[in-house]
């Protein structure tokens, strides 16, 4: 092994310290057992134990040319480290934002109740790992994750959107996390993983083991574990091109093959995520069918399966509204129709009954007109009493007719009952003018009742003196018969 390969196992500059050697190996060291103690193939784990082989190695070459160096190392494990490097490794950290929405696996805007279930995977993770851990560094490493997401959530707790009153920092509960939707590269690197060591172990085990030099099996361990790396942290893109560089290395078409299998496998398998986040869309604004929803799944999905379906579904709707709104106005204006007809029909009867009272108030007037006559023929002596009927000269208002009519409109109140039911007519009344042309005996001779007669009575009997009748030069008592109107106006 050359110093130059060392370094690039341990991933080091040329120059490093005893103490950046020792600490690069642990770390690597630690990172590669986890990882063979978490493999899910036997052929896998043969892949782990081959780079701690070499990165043992690398590590002698470098720190030490005796065993007595490499004796003070974990058989399995690093070395534990100082005093001091542990109280570092505790030592709280201070997180960016970044960093805290990168180690709970989120993304900006998040709600409270999102960052309670990342919060608590990962702390279940970590005290699991604690658990498991082969030996004291790794569980200290672990022991410092979990510090760090204490402080990632403390961090980010007050960005929270519409936080819920629970307490800041939420015991792990037996409530099932919210199912996030895996990326599709989640899927891929599995399958990818799977057919890259099966194509290892037949180029390790087939005729082609002797054409790929050590240097490059070592080079393409070194990449692969970098792969492995970005695989577990979730940079999915990422890994990809670090599998697609460690098998490149192999220059094999086999191998190329197989990779550009993988890659039309990972394209598939994005484009049938597509395809099924776009029915779920399409269900959604199926479910809603409004013109709005169908508008917002074109303009998501402008050239998508269910395109045309949504434009005309559109159509049908836009047409629909229109129809209903024509059978909306033809029914508002046969409503219209109908009223006017029963409005014509009332102002009909109306007029009719209004007609019918005219005649009926005439008729009485002329019959009144009549029996005045009869009585104004008789000498002036049959009157008994002293009462004229018709004297030489009758009792006139002061002021004419003109002024009654006006005293009539000022004092005259029309009852609320008739108006309210919409009463008119004429209440006839008789009475007496005195000698001294006061008002005596009203009384009612016919009326239209709702309050008008009583009104009829009071506003006579309240009226003025009038000029009082004259027989042969003296003033007399006359009866009179007035006609009171009650109109609406």
């Amino acid at each position: 092994m050359t110093e130059q390969k060392a370094l690039e196992l341990l991933d080091l500059e040329p120059g490093a310290s005893a103490s950046e050697i020792r600490r690069a190996y642990q770390e690597i060291y630690n990172e590669l057992q986890i990882r063979l103690t978490n493999a899910p193939t036997e052929h896998q784990k043969e892949l782990y134990r081959k780079r701690l082989a070499a990165v043992e190695e690398a590590y002698l070459f470098l720190g030490g040319e005796s065993e007595e160096d490499l004796s003070e190392l974990p058989s399995m494990g690093p070395v534990e480290n100082t005093s001091e490097e542990k109280a570092q490794a505790f030592k709280p950290q201070h997180l960016s934002e970044a960093a805290a929405l990168e180690l709970l696996g989120i993304s900006k805007p998040f709600s409270r109740g999102k960052l309670i279930d990342a919060y608590k995977d990962k702390k279940e993770g970590f005290e699991k790992g604690i658990k498991v851990a082969p030996n004291n560094e790794i569980k200290n490493a672990f022991q410092k994750s979990l510090v760090d997401l204490e402080n990632a959530f403390s961090l980010l707790e007050p960005l929270a959107e519409r936080p819920t009153p629970v307490p800041p920092k939420p015991e792990p509960s037996k409530s099932k996390p919210e199912k996030k939707k895996a990326s599709p590269l989640l899927w891929a690197i599995p399958a990818l993983l799977f057919l890259a060591a099966g194509i290892w172990f037949y180029l390790t085990k087939g005729e082609k083991r002797d054409e790929i030099s050590q240097e490059v099996k070592e080079e393409f361990i070194k990449v692969k574990s970098q792969a492995d790396l970005l695989a577990e942290k979730q940079y999915w893109d990422q890994a990809l091109e670090k599998y697609e560089e460690a098998y490149g290395l192999l220059a094999d078409t086999e191998v190329g093959d197989s990779m550009r299998s993988i890659g039309q496998r990972l394209e598939a398998m994005a484009l049938d995520a597509k395809a099924e986040e776009q029915a779920l869309a399409w269900a959604i604004a199926q479910r809603a069918n409004s013109t709005s929803a169908y508008e917002d799944f074109i303009n998501k999905y402008p050239s998508g399966t269910y395109t045309a379906q949504a434009e005309q579904k559109i159509r049908d709707l836009e047409a629909n509204s229109e129809r209903k709104a024509a059978e909306q106005q033809q029914r508002w204006r046969e409503a219209e129709e109908q009223r006017r007809r029963d409005q014509a029909e009332v102002e009909e009867q109306t007029r009719k009954k209004q007609a019918e009272s005219d005649r009926r108030i005439t008729e009485e007037a002329e019959l009144l007109r009549r029996e005045a006559e009869v009585v104004s023929s008789k000498p002036i002596e049959e009157v008994t009493n002293e009462i004229y009927d018709k004297p030489e000269v009758l009792p006139t208002f002061p002021g004419g007719l003109a002024s009654f009519s006006h005293y009539l409109s000022n004092n005259l109140v029309y009852p609320t009952l008739a108006r309210n039911i919409g009463v008119e007519g004429i209440v006839y009344v008789k009475l007496i003018i005195d000698t001294d042309g006061s008002i005596q005996d009203v009384e009612l001779l016919k009326g239209i009742g709702a309050g008008c007669d009583e009104e009829a009575i009071r506003v006579v009997q309240n009226s003025p003196k009038w000029n009082p009748g004259m027989v042969k030069g003296r003033p007399v008592k006359v009866r009179m018969n007035l006609p009171i109107r009650f109109k609406l106006s």
